[in-house]
């Protein structure tokens, strides 16, 4: 179980980082590694529901875990605008440059989805928000997908596969909805299944 100590270290070091995230002071390598390592080591916090911390901790961490995933996104965002933009050029075929996230285990999507199910896992009385905010990270991974999709595997630093979102990270924002006392869960999980039987999901 991650003790208080490690739990307050865990917030130091998620606030830091979206501190110089924001600042532009931060190397985007190194910014990916670090909100990996992050998201993992925080969700302990949720994927084992033995690990016990009170509703209103719960709800802060996946707000920190929801803020740097947001910035990965970014991230992302921001290099397809660049193919778009001719900034990057096309790699040389001759001399492929390796990067170490191309092959990662913990793709973008897994991150995403690791998020989705912390939002699931708030109470609704203290995340009223959790299903939308939950939504707004599926949303923004489906966008960036379908960008990726239109562009050349030797143009980007990511597969297609690792933003396409599955539909595990479907069901944790379903399961976001099941919980919600919104007035229109009902309707917005419809909308949700309905867009999965769009994508064949």
């Amino acid at each position: 179980d991650l003790q208080p100590t490690e739990l307050l270290d865990l917030k130091k070091r998620a606030n830091m980082l979206l501190r110089d995230f924001d600042a532009e002071m931060i190397d985007k390598d190194e910014a990916h590694r670090t909100i990996m390592e992050l998201v993992m080591v925080i969700s302990r916090l949720w994927s084992n529901k033995k690990n016990f911390v009170d509703e209103d901790e719960m709800h802060d961490f996946v707000s920190l875990s929801h803020d740097l995933v947001m910035r990965l996104l970014t991230m992302r965002s921001i290099e397809l605008d660049a193919v778009a933009s001719g900034i990057l050029e096309k790699k040389q075929q001759s001399a492929p440059i390796y990067n170490p996230f191309k092959r990662a285990v913990l793709n973008t999507e897994i991150l995403c989805s690791t998020v989705a199910l912390g939002w699931s896992r708030c109470s609704p009385k203290v995340a009223p928000e959790a299903p939308m905010k939950a939504q707004t990270v599926l949303k923004t991974l489906e966008l960036i997908h379908e960008r990726r999709k239109r562009i050349s595997d030797d143009q980007v630093s990511y597969r297609v596969d690792d933003v396409k979102p599955q539909v595990q990270f479907y069901n944790h924002i379903l399961s976001c909805w099941a919980r919600s006392n919104a007035r229109d869960a009902e309707k917005h999980a419809t909308s949700l299944i309905q867009r999965m039987e769009e994508l064949g999901s």
